[in-house]
């Protein structure tokens, strides 16, 4: 989708060139009575029109070519007449590849595969395998692409019998390994139809050897014509661009450090996108929310020890580029719209908030911030956090220490500070969480409680209208 919009302006400025260059023709030409007085409308309009399909032509190429959806089209079988059937749940289009590889096997075996999101789950009448992928995201949560399944699955029920097995994708790096493939493997347990004769197999960081051994069940068990080998799964995502460290800054005491990183060329990003490094130069991915300020990338990170991907953003000299890709995380931007966003972070989580609140223009912005050194925050955002209270972009600021002489933590604040977080709420406006896992579930909980006292609402209200979102690791 970045490379489509980058085609949109490249060849827009070619429709603009080439224009420039027709009403150049000498004036005198143009006279009625002139030489081309009748053919010169003929020829700009056919001119004019070729661009037109150039240019159509050109962006239906690249989107096919950069899009990371399933599209229903590559199907040449439809759900009806399928008889291999490929569900996938995903949050950054990983496990997509995955999936495909499989589907591209089973057509080149002339057999007959349905690939398509865990969401367009439907009845299969014609099927005999159902094989499921799926990543988990946030706190064992669905992907984006799954977030309806386990609903639609109780209310369709297939007529037969069908063999099937899932495979769950995640980071043991986080405590919810694979936590939403575990309930998609129960729930599917459940259900009469579903021969469950292969355990549930998880993947750690796109392994493509763990995967492999799934694969290898699925032959064992069900004779699948499948190559199991961990080559073909082994490839990075395409369509990686180029980036260049512009520089680094560093916490008075070193623990956290923000890193400036320039596209190499056209890239279409806003702050809450993700940046997908590849520090091993293999496929193990890491992911880091960014904040945009100016046409820069900006990331804070905690180094830890051995830890791949901090160590090398660390590390890694000024002016030197490496390979990584955006991906888009639409339901984690600043919502303009708003009259009122609360933001809330702990640690390394405030990075994308700090783009968000620079571009911010007439919303009212609170933050709630939690870190472990006063000294650290002074150092580190001290400054900038007061330019933006002071400019109005920021509305108000309510910070926390863990290791102050008043310990106090992100929660306390929303404790103390409920009724703003619940005026916000019944004003309509969002609340956007940001940090550790075991942060947000917390701060999930005081709002919670929150909204039961003086709202006498269940949060699950906020939760399902889009009213409090998270992007937690």
């Amino acid at each position: 989708m970045n490379e489509t919009v980058m085609t949109v302006i490249n060849t827009g400025s070619v429709v603009a060139s080439s224009a420039e260059r027709l009403l150049a023709v000498r004036i005198s030409l143009l006279q009625i009575g002139g030489p081309i007085d009748k053919t010169w409308p003929i020829i700009f309009l056919v001119a004019t029109l070729g661009l037109i399909v150039y240019i159509l032509f050109g962006i239906i190429l690249n989107y096919k070519r950069t899009s990371t959806t399933i599209e229903l089209s590559d199907n040449p079988y439809t759900a009806t007449d399928a008889e291999y059937i490929l569900l996938v749940g995903s949050e950054t289009g990983n496990t997509c590849v995955f999936a495909q590889e499989l589907f591209n096997q089973l057509i080149n075996k002339g057999l007959k595969p349905y690939l398509t999101d865990l969401n367009d789950y439907t009845e299969y009448p014609k099927a005999q395998y159902l094989m499921v992928l799926t990543s988990t995201y946030g706190v064992g949560d669905a992907p984006s692409s799954a977030s309806r399944f386990l609903n639609m699955l109780q209310k369709t029920p297939q007529a037969q019998k069908l063999n099937v097995s899932v495979v769950g994708f995640g980071s043991m790096d986080y405590a919810c390994f694979c936590g939403y493939s575990e309930q998609v493997f129960k729930a599917l347990q459940e259900q009469s139809w579903a021969n469950m004769s292969i355990p549930l197999h998880t993947v750690n960081d796109n392994s493509a050897e763990q995967f492999c051994e799934w694969v290898k069940a699925l032959v064992n068990y069900y004779s699948l014509p499948f190559i199991a080998s961990p080559a073909l799964f082994s490839a990075k995502p395409k369509q990686l661009k180029t980036f260049v460290f512009a520089d680094r800054f560093f916490s008075k005491d070193e623990q956290l450090f923000r890193v400036r990183i320039k596209p190499d060329s056209k890239v279409n990003f806003n702050s809450g996108d993700l940046l997908s490094i590849y520090p091993a130069d293999n496929n193990k991915e890491r992911f880091y929310s960014v904040t945009r300020i100016g046409d820069f990338i900006e990331l804070i990170v905690r180094e830890f020890p051995g830890g791949m991907g901090s160590t090398f953003l660390k590390n890694t000299p000024v002016g030197n580029s490496f390979k990584a890709r955006i991906m888009e995380n639409p339901k984690f931007h600043f919502p303009d719209n708003k009259q009122s966003v609360i933001m809330i972070a702990n640690g390394t989580g405030i990075a994308p908030f700090r783009g968000m609140i620079n571009a911010n223009k007439r919303v009212r912005v609170h933050l709630f911030y939690g870190s472990r050194e006063k000294e650290v925050y002074d150092n580190f955002l001290k400054k900038e956090i007061d330019q933006y209270l002071q400019s109005g972009k920021l509305s108000g600021q309510y910070l926390a220490f863990s290791r102050a002489e008043e310990k106090l933590y992100v929660t306390d604040l929303i404790k103390q500070q409920s009724e703003l977080v619940t005026q916000v709420l019944y004003d309509k406006g969002t609340i956007m969480i940001c940090g550790s896992i075991a942060m947000q579930k917390d701060v999930i909980t005081q709002i919670a409680l929150a909204c039961k006292e003086i709202l006498q609402t269940e949060i699950q209200t906020y939760l399902d209208n889009g009213q409090i979102v998270s992007d937690c690791y």
